[in-house]
């Protein structure tokens, strides 16, 4: 199904948005905007067809850290942080029926969650850590398909405002 770029990303990060709220992870706002020679803030993310995108976090989501007790907690929000990073392009799979080609060297939300499954998970091999991605990104997919609705309105929202703040996202996202 062929999608306009501007639908694909504002889809992509409503993802990100709806698997932020699903899994409490607080965020500032959503946005995406098309612009055209204007310089882009170095913040967001930039398309080659002039798309600036970003899901703006009021803070960073830390992870336990040391605690031996917390250690499963911790890697469940592990998983769940790395979810949410792949949900984009769990989106855009769901939106467009093209599954993702996740080893692309142009893709930086999955280069970030391998960094960071990277750094988790030390011990693992590249196999190992590029497996447990994949199978992240199929269950970042079925939730997102799960939660269709809500990626769809917050998309509609953005692609009409620019931006969508975290009230109106909360106003809009309610677990099924």
């Amino acid at each position: 199904m062929a999608v306009n770029m501007l639908t694909q990303v504002a889809y992509h990060e409503a993802a990100h948005a709806v698997l932020d709220l699903l899994f409490d992870f607080p965020f500032t706002r959503v946005c995406v905007h098309e612009f055209g020679g204007e310089e882009v803030d170095d913040e967001k993310r930039t398309t080659d067809a002039g798309i600036a995108a970003d899901v703006e976090y009021a803070q960073f989501v830390a992870l336990s850290q040391g605690d031996t007790s917390q250690l499963a907690c911790a890697r469940i929000r592990a998983e769940e942080w790395l979810m949410t990073i792949l949900g984009g392009e769990a989106a855009a799979w769901n939106l467009t029926g093209e599954r993702p080609h996740l080893d692309s060297t142009d893709y930086s939300d999955y280069h970030r969650a391998l960094a960071l499954a990277r750094l988790l998970f030390m011990e693992c091999t590249e196999e190992t850590h590029e497996a447990f991605l994949w199978w992240l990104t199929l269950r970042a997919k079925d939730l997102i398909a799960d939660h269709w609705e809500p990626v769809e309105r917050i998309a509609s929202l953005v692609i009409e405002k620019g931006e969508v703040t975290f009230d109106e996202c909360c106003a809009i996202f309610t677990p099924q």
